[in-house]
C-alpha cells in the first residue's frame, strides 16, 4: 500500500440513491477513462472541453457513457442547449473544473460551470472524487476517493462563491485520500519507504550537516533508547534547541521513546519558561551547549532552571559523546527492520495520544500550554498538502524557530511527510546571510513572517537574489501591504498569505496561486468547520471559531487537568470577515482593538497603513489609557526619521479616520525593538516599556 494512503474509498458514491454532478481533479487524461470505468452504476455524461484531446479516445470510455463537448466559456444557455440534446434525465454528469489535464499536484484554476450544471440537472447535488496518481496500490492501479455528497443552494444564476465551493469539495476529497489516523512515527516510516531511506530531509549550513531518513531513524532509535532509560513512556520532557538539522532527529527520538516533547521558547524569558515547565510537569530539559554559547536568552533560561533545582538541564552533546556501543548496535539493528520495531515504546502510541506540547507566544499576555495529539498534527499536515502544490524535489529554507507552531509544521513536519529537503538556519535575524544562502543554494520554498519577509526583501540587492524561490508562504502575523508590494515589485514574486493559531496545529487558511484575493488569508482548510460569532462594539465581521481534527486536545492547566475546547470549538480571538467568494480576511484581534472616544479601532489596520510610511521601518501600535478619549494609540519604531506627521498622512491616505492616528512615537534602537522569536511584535513588552518611560519620545500630538 502506498505511503499514508488508506484503501480506495468510494463508499460515499456507492450509496448514492439519486443522480449527482461529479467533479474530479484532472492531472492526467487517463483519469477521465479511470472515472468512467471505475464508477459503476448509473450512466455517466462527461462534459469535456471541446479542445480536450481525450475526446479522441471516446472508445475507451465505459460502455454506455457519453461525452458532451462544450466551450466552458460560452454563455450558459448555449451550453445547456448542447447538454439538453444528449443528457438523459436521472443520470450522472461528470465535470472537470480544471478543464484541461494539468500535470500538477495542486489544484489549478477552477471553473464554476459544474455548480450551475448541478443546479440545472441534479437538484444541486454534487460530489467530489479525486484520482490519486501517487496513491498506486500494490497492483499498480490509481486509487479513487469520494467525499460525501454536498447540496448546493439552488439559485437562478451562478453564485459568486461557486468556484471556491468546488475547490473546497475537491480538497475535502483529497484529504480523504490521506490516512490521518496515524502517529508521527508511522508517517515517518511510511515516508522513508516511499521516498527512500537515503533521501536527505534535513540539512544545515553551519556546521554542515545532512540527515536522511536512515539517519533520522537510526540516530533517533539510539537516542530514544537512552531517553527511555531516564523516563517512562508518556512522560513529558522539555526540548530547548535551535533551528538545526539535529533538532528534528531529537524530536523523533522522543517519539521513539514514547515521550512527549515540550518545545521551550527560550526567547520568552526565564519567568515564562519556568511557569511553562511547571505546568507541563517536564521531567528534564534537553538542550545543547552550542545553543547556550551562542544565545544569551537561552543561557539565562538554563541558569534559571538550574537555580530553581526542580528540573535538570541535560546536554545532548554529552549524551552523544557517551553513547554506549551496545546502544548504537541495537539502534542499527532496529533501523534495518522494515517498519517500526514493535518493541519500541513509541510503537504503542495511538493517534489520540499527546504528540507535542507548545506554548503560545505570549504576544498578548502569559503563555498557554497547548496539547496537540498525533491526530491533530497528522490532520494538519494533510490539510496543508491537500491545499498546497508542494513537490518532493522542493528545497526549503527554514528560518523559523521550532518552538513556534509555524516553524514546527512548515520547517519540520511537512518536509519529512512529503519527502522534500529543508535547510535549517539557526537565526532569522541574519538577513544578509540568509539572502546570500538563498542565492547560493537555489532554494525553491520559504515560509516566514511578514516582518522577516520585509527584512529579507530589503536586504536583497537585486531580482536574481530571490530568483529560485517558487513557493513563498507568509504567516504568523498579518502580511503587511508594503511587504507584499515590495516582493512583487522588486522580485516579481507573490507572497501567499496563510493564517493559523497554535491551537489548530496551526494552519487554518491559506492562499494559493489560483485561490487568492488581495489582503485575504485565503480559503479555510479542508476538513474544518468554522463560524463567526458577533462581538459587542465590533460591526465588521465576527470572532472566528474553528472545529476539526486539527483542533488541539486542550489547554494544560497548572493542576494537571486539561481544558478541552467546548464541544470541540476553539475560539481564536481573531475578528474575521468573509467575502462573497468565501475568502477570509483578518479585521483584528479582539484584544487588539482600542476604544477611542467610544469607537472600536482595529490596531492591525492602523499598522497596515503605517507600514507604508517607510519601506524598512518597523512600526507597531499599542493602546494606552487617555483621560479625554478613553484610550489613545502610541506607535513604536526603530527609525528616528519617522514622524507623527508622516503617520497622520499615511492614515489619511488609507482612508482611515484621523482619530485613528497615533498620538506619540516611542523610538527604540533596532537591537532593542521588542520582537518575539518569530518576528512578531511583542506588545506586552512595549506596554511595559512605555509605562516605565523607556525609549526616546516624540512630542505628543496636540
Amino acid at each position: 500500500m502506498a505511503e499514508n494512503r488508506p484503501k480506495e474509498d468510494l463508499s460515499e458514491f456507492e450509496k448514492l440513491a439519486e443522480p449527482v454532478t461529479i467533479i474530479a481533479n484532472y492531472r492526467d487524461r487517463e483519469e477521465a477513462l479511470l472515472l468512467s470505468n471505475r464508477l459503476q452504476g448509473r450512466k455517466k455524461f462527461f462534459l469535456l472541453d471541446e479542445n480536450d484531446s481525450i475526446i479522441g479516445q471516446k472508445h475507451k470510455f465505459a460502455k454506455g457513457d457519453e461525452v458532451i463537448r462544450v466551450n466552458f466559456n460560452a454563455p450558459f444557455d448555449k451550453i445547456k442547449e448542447k447538454v439538453d440534446e444528449i443528457y438523459e434525465e436521472g443520470e450522472h454528469i461528470v465535470v472537470f473544473p480544471e478543464r484541461h489535464a494539468t500535470g500538477q499536484l495542486g489544484l489549478q484554476q477552477i471553473h464554476p460551470l459544474a455548480a450551475r450544471l448541478a443546479r440545472a440537472y441534479t437538484g444541486g447535488r454534487i460530489m467530489a472524487v479525486v484520482v490519486e496518481m501517487e496513491g498506486h496500490n500494490e497492483a499498480g492501479q490509481m486509487e479513487l476517493y469520494a467525499a460525501p455528497m454536498a447540496q448546493l443552494e439552488m439559485a437562478a444564476d451562478e453564485a459568486p462563491d461557486d468556484a471556491s465551493k468546488l475547490r473546497l469539495l475537491l480538497e475535502e476529497a483529497e484529504l480523504r485520500s490521506f490516512d490521518c489516523e496515524r502517529t508521527l512515527m508511522q508517517v515517518l516510516f511510511d515516508a522513508a519507504a516511499r521516498y527512500g531511506m537515503d533521501k536527505v530531509v534535513y540539512t544545515q549550513p553551519m556546521p554542515a550537516m545532512e540527515l536522511s531518513y536512515k539517519d533520522i531513524i537510526q540516530k533517533g532509535y539510539a537516542l530514544g533508547i537512552e531517553l527511555g532509560k531516564r523516563h517512562k513512556p508518556g512522560s513529558r520532557v522539555g526540548l530547548m534547541l535551535p533551528t538545526s538539522a539535529a533538532t528534528p532527529m531529537v524530536f523523533f527520538a522522543c517519539q521513539f521513546a514514547g515521550l512527549v516533547p515540550a518545545m521551550i521558547n527560550f526567547t520568552s524569558g526565564a519567568e515564562a519558561v519556568l511557569a511553562s515547565c511547571a505546568t507541563a510537569k517536564v521531567e528534564a530539559v534537553y538542550s545543547s551547549r552550542r545553543l547556550l554559547e551562542q544565545s544569551l536568552p537561552a543561557n539565562r533560561v538554563a541558569d534559571a532552571i538550574n537555580a530553581q533545582g526542580n528540573v535538570p538541564v541535560v546536554f545532548l552533546d554529552d549524551m552523544r559523546d557517551t553513547l554506549p556501543l551496545s546502544t548504537k548496535l541495537k539502534a542499527w539493528l532496529k533501523s534495518r527492520k522494515p517498519g517500526i520495531d514493535p518493541d519500541t515504546p513509541g510503537a504503542q502510541t495511538k493517534p489520540e495520544d499527546e504528540a507535542l506540547l507548545l506554548f503560545s507566544s505570549g504576544s498578548e499576555g502569559d503563555p498557554k500550554t497547548i496539547v496537540l495529539t498525533h491526530r491533530n498534527l497528522c490532520s494538519n499536515i494533510y490539510q496543508v498538502l491537500a491545499r498546497l502544490d508542494v513537490h518532493d524535489d522542493e528545497h526549503m529554507i527554514n528560518i523559523l524557530p521550532v518552538f513556534h507552531s509555524f516553524g514546527m509544521m512548515g520547517g519540520v513536519l511537512l518536509p519529512f511527510a512529503r519527502g522534500f529537503k529543508a535547510c535549517q538556519f539557526p537565526s532569522p535575524l541574519r538577513y544578509r546571510d540568509i539572502v546570500e544562502l538563498i542565492r547560493k543554494e537555489k532554494f525553491t520554498c520559504m515560509f516566514s513572517t511578514s516582518t522577516f519577509f520585509g527584512r529579507y526583501g530589503s536586504a536583497a540587492e537585486n531580482k536574481e537574489d530571490m530568483a529560485s524561490l517558487r513557493l513563498l508562504v507568509a504567516g504568523g502575523e498579518k502580511l503587511r501591504d508594503g511587504v507584499r508590494e515590495l516582493w512583487k515589485s522588486k522580485f516579481g514574486k507573490d507572497l501567499y498569505e496563510g493564517y493559523g493559531v497554535t491551537e489548530t496545529s496551526p494552519a487554518v487558511s491559506l492562499s494559493t496561486e489560483h485561490a487568492k484575493r488581495p489582503g485575504s488569508i485565503g480559503l479555510p482548510m479542508p476538513g474544518m468547520q468554522f463560524r463567526l460569532t458577533p462581538q459587542e462594539g465590533i460591526t465588521e465581521g465576527g470572532v472566528l471559531e474553528i472545529k476539526g481534527p486539527n483542533v488541539m486536545k486542550g489547554y494544560l492547566q497548572p493542576d494537571g487537568t486539561l481544558a478541552a475546547p467546548p464541544e470541540g470549538w476553539h475560539s481564536t480571538g481573531d475578528v474575521v470577515k468573509i467575502d462573497k467568494d468565501g475568502f477570509l480576511y483578518i479585521v483584528g484581534r479582539v484584544k487588539r482593538f482600542a476604544k477611542i472616544a467610544g469607537e472600536m479601532v482595529p490596531m492591525v489596520r492602523v499598522e497596515n497603513a503605517l507600514a507604508k510610511v517607510k519601506e524598512d521601518a518597523m512600526i507597531a501600535v499599542i493602546a494606552v489609557p487617555d483621560e479625554e478619549r478613553g484610550e489613545k494609540l502610541i506607535a513604536f519604531s526603530q527609525d528616528m526619521n519617522v514622524t507623527l506627521e508622516q503617520m497622520q498622512q499615511a492614515v489619511q491616505a488609507a482612508d482611515l479616520p484621523a482619530l485613528w492616528a497615533p498620538q506619540e512615537i516611542v523610538y527604540m534602537e533596532d537591537s532593542e525593538f521588542p520582537l518575539l522569536g518569530t518576528g512578531k511584535f511583542d506588545y506586552p513588552t512595549m506596554a511595559r516599556r512605555y509605562a516605565a518611560g523607556g525609549g526616546v519620545r516624540s512630542q505628543p500630538s496636540a
